[in-house]
């Protein structure tokens, strides 16, 4: 199992992370987003 830990600093630079997780993704995985609340989890 994979683990990383990636931290955004604002909104723009949260969709851009998300959007490139989701080019790496093939299918099948498990991803978990953990945070406080309004760290941005459901902007992913």
């Amino acid at each position: 199992m994979k683990s990383q830990i990636i931290k955004s600093k604002s909104a723009q630079e949260t969709l851009m992370i998300g959007k490139k997780i989701a080019t790496k993704l093939k299918g099948n995985e498990i991803i978990l987003l953990f945070g406080e609340l309004g760290s941005g989890k459901t902007t992913l």
